[in-house]
């Protein structure tokens, strides 16, 4: 009998279908739960603050006010500038062709600027030009020939004019030597910019000779040498679109009008050094806040002792307006009003002083600045000679570290240890050298040209050379050493599961003894706003000067040397107004790239920790950074060199800058001013984990399966390979591995891989240490530095 066949049964087109039951708004709590996920409810609306629906119409018209508004607001900043309320226009003469003698062509121009100007000269030999008719004033700056007094007027200058050649008789527009100068001056900010060029009847003939120098927005004049062609270049100076810089704008500075030494205080008294001195001027930029450091450039920061609130001695040129400044409107009736800052909210570095934990979470807790440094102890330092209390105290002497507990003595001894890593060779006589002395050896060898150095110069230029080469070829890799232990010489190194996630562990620990100097912020975004922003109306003048008043500034503890040097190098005396903290030192990190270099042979080879010349805003000062990579992340990889087109972060102790700020890096001791690099300000972190990594190598010997193999070369003696027995291996074609066991006792061990492993491949072993940067920071020397190795004179003869 046939067995029965199941058949399941398949609904049809015409099954009956049936309506789903009405619920209603109901829903279940999951389903309310998963509608507002991520959402926040609602706040009570405040018809007060509701803002009305406009119409079209109406949004337009709105527009259009806020768009009159400002250019409103445009036109009267524009209308005041160079006026009774505001300091005279700055302009900076500049050459860029040794064709172009500047003190004539300054002299010539002053001669022809007709009998409306009102003229009169300050000590230092700037020229005041007063308009009577036109109502604006000038300030015409001495040209200097003195490189670092180039960039010193171009900084504060609101235009600075470029000076053609004349392009006759093989005379150029622009040379060499005035491309590298226009090069300086665009990397530390360039403001409002008038080239003077010769006449010529072809104006594109003539921008295109000098494209190199001139951009599309850049004003070009001539000067013909008579009275019509100077009242012109007035005119164009008077109305011309501005250009401001960032950072100058964001601070008070002076150019000073005059300087003048007292030994005595004015009660009678004498002050803790010398004396003090008293610097004239316009305050430009920022309000000047009189309970902040002054920093003058190659000299240090100073505190305000008293200033002198005088008559603007420009005014009786000019007819006064009724729409006159508040601090003009105070002193129109009186020649001069004392002011003097508030001793209980002056800045002050107080060495002795040390926060305690309640310190610390009170600062926290209202949302202010904290430093997490105790301040060293005051000791007798060798100082040079001028130099202020303040200043000595930040200085670190090499004689009082090694004075102290045995903690100290064990940072040195690790001190030499890192020194001799830094130069990733072994424990041998070259390694054991001055790290000091070593970079002043560098630093001059890399003067003139190769062929004019001593034999031993040329040596150590040739090791630098082969060093770089060899770390390019083979990033990090060092030769394990034979003569001593592996274990000894990478004692300070760890080993990292993955560099870009694993998490250094205790960062804060075993630090320097110099970081207990520095300062570290909460929060150095939010330090930085609340510095750049501007004091309150309500701090009054007591304690806050607007641009625009003539004041007299006392800097005390100053020697009288220091203002003989002042006096006779030629260079225009800035005073600049610090913000808060920027008296304090920390780790100043800065993104720099370098500049391509033209030949690459001989091209100067800069390592890390290289003593190199800064300009970081109005800052000058040497200092050996520590170079590493520009990247995102928890930690950062050292790098040992710093190649031509190469963009690192350069880190190293310096005073407190808040970006935005330039920052330009020359060689010391260098016979020309070409720039090498040229960078920003990133931030102020003494916190920034900077690791060092050393990669010791390994040759396959047997590669016994598809996933062992021994290896050789990498450890001379079994206590290493068992030491360093938890580290991961890698090879450089991808595989990743573990040792397993030693073989031996000459080195010879099992390793276990991912997969198989080559016998061309190399294994590689990776070790990390932390590297802080050294308390390097030294005040540039003031020597001055010739524009050109040519004068005018010589070039008559």
């Amino acid at each position: 009998m046939a067995k029965a066949v199941e058949v399941s049964h398949r609904a049809g087109a015409w099954k009956q279908q049936n309506k789903d039951h009405k619920h209603g708004r109901h829903r279940t709590k999951s389903q309310i739960k998963a509608d507002q996920k991520g959402k926040v409810s609602l706040k009570a609306k405040n018809s007060r603050r509701q803002k009305p629906v406009l119409t079209r119409r109406e949004r337009k018209n709105l527009s259009k006010q806020i768009r009159a508004h400002k250019v409103t607001l445009d036109s009267s900043i524009k209308s005041k500038v160079g006026t009774h309320s505001t300091p005279p226009i700055l302009v900076a003469f500049v050459p860029v062709s040794r064709d172009v003698n500047t003190s004539e062509w300054f002299k010539t121009f002053i001669s022809f600027l007709g009998p409306d100007a009102k003229t009169s000269t300050n000590a230092r030999g700037d020229v005041h030009v007063v308009l009577v008719k036109q109502k604006v004033r000038f300030t015409f700056l001495k040209p200097v020939d003195e490189f670092m007094g180039v960039l010193d007027s171009v900084k504060v200058a609101n235009t600075v004019v470029f000076l053609h050649g004349s392009g006759i008789n093989g005379a150029e527009l622009v040379d060499e030597e005035g491309r590298m100068i226009v090069a300086a001056i665009r990397a530390q900010g360039l403001p409002t910019v008038l080239h003077v060029m010769p006449k010529d009847n072809k104006m594109k003939t003539t921008r295109k000779a000098v494209e190199s120098v001139v951009s599309p927005e850049d004003r070009v004049a001539h000067f013909l040498g008579n009275e019509a062609s100077a009242s012109s270049l007035l005119r164009v100076l008077a109305t011309q679109k501005r250009r401001e810089v960032g950072y100058i704008a964001k601070h008070s500075h002076i150019i000073a009008d005059s300087v003048e030494f007292c030994p005595l205080a004015q009660d009678g008294e004498e002050v803790a050094i010398g004396g003090s001195v008293k610097i004239s001027g316009y305050i430009r930029g920022s309000r000047l806040d009189l309970n902040k450091f002054v920093h003058i450039p190659d000299y240090g920061d100073f505190k305000i002792l008293r200033v002198t609130l005088r008559r603007d001695p420009l005014l009786e040129h000019v007819a006064r307006s009724r729409s006159s400044s508040i601090a003009m409107e105070d002193t129109s009736n009186l020649d001069e009003v004392l002011i003097t800052p508030d001793a209980s909210n002056q800045d002050d570095v107080d060495l002795d002083e040390e926060l305690d934990d309640g310190d610390e979470m009170e600062a926290v807790g209202n949302g202010k600045d904290f430093e997490t440094a105790t301040m060293k102890s005051s000791v007798i330092r060798k100082v040079p000679k001028g130099t202020s209390d303040y200043q000595a105290a930040w200085i670190v002497d090499s004689g009082d570290e090694c004075s102290g507990d045995e903690a100290v003595d064990e940072f040195q001894n690790m001190d030499e240890d890192m020194n001799i890593d830094e130069d990733g060779e072994d424990s041998s006589e070259e390694g054991e050298k001055d790290e000091d002395t070593q970079t002043e050896i560098d630093d001059r060898s890399e003067i003139g040209s190769v062929a004019d150095m001593p034999l031993s110069q040329q040596m150590d230029l040739l090791a630098k050379l082969k060093q770089m080469r060899e770390d390019e070829m083979f990033p990090d890799e060092e030769d394990t050493p034979m003569d001593i232990s592996a274990r000894e010489r990478y004692q300070k190194y760890r080993g990292l599961e993955s560099f870009r996630r694993s998490v250094w562990e205790n960062p804060d620990s075993d630090l320097p003894p110099h970081y207990k100097n520095l300062y570290r912020f909460a929060n150095f975004k939010r330090s930085r706003k609340l510095a750049i922003a501007e004091p309150d109306e309500e701090t009054g003048i007591s304690s806050v000067l607007k641009p625009g008043a003539f004041v007299t500034l006392e800097l005390g503890n100053v020697t009288e040397d220091v203002v003989e040097r002042m006096k006779a190098i030629d260079r225009p005396i800035l005073a600049f107004g610090l913000l808060s903290h920027e008296h304090r030192m920390s780790i100043l990190n800065c993104v720099l790239k370098r500049r391509p270099a033209e030949d690459p042979e001989n091209a100067t080879v800069i390592k890390s920790k290289d003593r190199l010349v800064f300009q970081v805003g109005f800052r000058r000062f040497t200092s050996c950074p520590v170079f590493s990579e520009h990247k995102t992340g928890n930690k950062f990889k050292m790098e040992r060199f710093w190649r031509p087109g190469q963009i690192v972060t350069a880190s190293f102790v310096a005073p407190i800058s808040f970006p935005p700020a330039p920052v330009i890096v020359w060689t010391p001791n260098c016979k020309n001013y070409e720039v090498v690099g040229t960078g920003r300000v990133l931030d102020a972190d003494p916190g920034r984990i900077i690791v060092k990594r050393a990669v010791l190598s390994g040759y396959p010997f047997k590669i016994q399966s598809k996933r062992n193999a021994v290896v050789r070369f990498m450890f001379f003696n079994r206590e290493d390979i068992m030491w360093f027995k938890p580290v991961e291996l890698r090879t450089k074609h991808g595989c990743r591995g573990h040792i397993t066991e030693p073989i031996g006792t000459h080195g010879f061990m099992k390793c276990k891989f991912d997969k198989m492993v080559k016998s061309e491949d190399t294994i590689l072993l990776s070790l990390y240490k932390r590297v802080y940067p050294k308390w390097a920071y030294e005040p540039l020397p003031i020597e001055p530095l010739p524009r050109s190795a040519t004068s005018h004179e010589e070039m008559a003869d």
